[in-house]
């Protein structure tokens, strides 16, 4: 047998498989000579048909390969990368600062991240066959909703919501037997107000496949069922709390709510109601653009600021130091607050790993030379963020203070400690008023002092301690970002007169 078959052995879940197109395709435009294929247990053959380009499909490893990805923690793996392979393993602990996208991190692992590739799925075709007749009804706005990955809150939130779109809608329930108990108690409770037809439990993996094909919405949480609706362009609102975007749906124009709270759902059934009337009617019956989204959002921006987060996905170019170029998921704010320490997080690692694991320097454009007198102005400017950053340290060091005395029922020491946090709050007050580009900040950190809920004093002193954190890391985040601003100014400077670094980078250095 000639060595030119490539394989995958991916990890042995539905969503590890389901994120594979991206990669096959890739594979199969930098080796057009060579097959790509699947190794797999047998069970989950039927998956590996919803791949587009793959060419084999078996169940051991030990065929001659050309090149062999095993994905998963193996010490027979060999030509992946194993940094990036590593980065992954890890990214179920990295909820709060995993910045890629399950179908992004496969590419990194087979390095043809810089090869474009479309996510798309094979309809099943016959595979499906013995589908219910009833899915094939498009005389209804047809509705899934999957039941495996969102509560029995938010599904109680969500046909609540649906109860009140103004519209002909039939409602599927899609999810495995484990669900049916999920299925039961919402049948109860809606049979008769809307229109529900329970799948769960009764439709193989193709059969699945193929009704997300033909809805014309889902809703749903991250995971398989994210990816099998976008994979074959079902418009998908995606609900997750966790901010975790492994499993999103991949592509362009699906939509990502994130509530702020798990205790008050009420903003999201709102929101699904209006996001559900806007894919409606928002484009005269086709789906609405991300412009128009974002216009949607504006209005609506003062009943949701706060409460939730709504997203769109999008396919975003990344100009890279060669001017080479290649395409990932991000995601674009639509009503958005403003960053956390997660988006920070995400933010700086998408750097430090594309520096660190791929060894590349990422821009969106090239800095032209700043005005001779620019980097002076700039240095004084940032000068006020030291004493921001200070000063919000002092109000962290204060905030647990006033934590740890209370915790040891030291009511005044606490009394004294907290005294001294509200003089740090007048400190970033004056700081606002005195210096106009810090009062975004500032204001961000009030406005979200408004949003900490009623609790213990113990539990509202540690959300302060987490404010005052936040200011530092941002104030971090923008010192670093002036550091590379002034570096590549140098750098070009340097490259354009051939000779050394300015005085006044040796002053911003010093």
């Amino acid at each position: 047998m000639k060595k030119n078959r490539i394989g995958l052995r991916p990890e042995n879940n539905l969503e590890s498989i389901l994120s594979l197109p991206c990669v096959v395709a890739a594979l199969k435009a930098a080796n057009p000579e060579a097959e790509v294929g699947l190794v797999l247990e047998e069970n989950h053959y039927e998956a590996a048909y919803l791949i587009p380009g793959v060419d084999f499909v078996e169940d051991t490893a030990d065929s001659p390969w050309l090149k062999f990805f095993d994905l998963r923690d193996s010490t027979k793996s060999f030509h992946e990368s194993p940094e990036w392979k590593a980065y992954f393993r890890g990214c179920a602990n990295l909820a709060a600062t995993n910045p890629y996208h399950q179908v992004d991190l496969w590419k990194k692992v087979a390095r043809v991240d810089d090869v474009e590739s479309n996510y798309e799925l094979v309809p099943p075709g016959e595979t499906a066959a013995g589908l219910p007749e009833i899915l094939l009804d498009d005389s209804y706005l047809r509705v899934i909703i999957c039941t495996a990955s969102l509560g029995i809150d938010e599904l109680q939130v969500t046909l609540e919501a649906l109860s009140r779109v103004p519209h002909n809608i039939r409602i599927f329930l899609t999810g495995t037997v484990s669900q049916r108990r999920k299925s039961l108690i919402l049948l109860s409770a809606w049979d008769e107000i809307l229109n529900i037809v329970d799948l769960c439990g009764k439709l193989s993996l193709a059969q699945s496949a193929e009704s997300f094909r033909l809805c014309d919405i889902a809703l749903t949480g991250p995971g398989a069922s994210a990816l099998l609706s976008s994979g074959f362009g079902t418009f998908t609102v995606c609900v997750d709390e966790t901010g975790n975007p492994l499993y999103y749906p991949y592509g362009h124009g699906h939509l990502i709510v994130q509530p702020t709270s798990s205790e008050e759902l009420a903003p999201l059934g709102t929101l699904i109601t209006e996001v559900m009337n806007f894919a409606i009617t928002g484009n005269g019956g086709t789906l609405p653009s991300l412009e128009q989204w974002r216009d949607f959002s504006d209005t609506h921006v003062d009943n949701y600021l706060g409460r939730l987060r709504l997203l769109g996905t999008q396919r975003v170019e990344t100009l890279v130091e060669n001017a080479e170029a290649f395409t990932e998921l991000q995601l674009r704010p639509l009503i958005y607050l403003g960053a956390d320490l997660g988006d920070t997080g995400r933010a700086f690692y998408r750097l430090l790993w594309e520096h660190h694991l791929q060894g590349r320097s990422l821009t969106s454009h090239d800095l032209n030379l700043l005005h001779e007198d620019t980097i002076t102005q700039l240095c004084d400017a940032l000068k006020p963020l030291q004493q921001l950053y200070e000063v919000a340290n002092f109000g962290r060091v204060y905030s647990s203070q006033v934590r740890l005395s209370l915790v040891a029922q030291d009511i005044v020491r606490a009394r004294e400690e907290s005294a001294r946090v509200q003089e740090v709050e007048d400190l970033l007050h004056q700081l606002a008023e005195a210096q106009a580009f810090l009062a975004p900040l500032c204001g961000f950190h009030a406005f979200h002092q408004k949003l900490i809920p009623e609790g213990t004093p113990v539990e509202m002193a540690r959300r302060m301690e987490q404010l005052f954190l936040g200011i530092q890391s941002r104030v971090t985040v923008l010192l670093d970002l002036a550091q590379s601003l002034f570096s590549t100014t140098m750098a070009n400077e340097r490259a354009l007169n051939g000779g050394s670094s300015s005085s006044e980078e040796g002053s911003f250095h010093g």
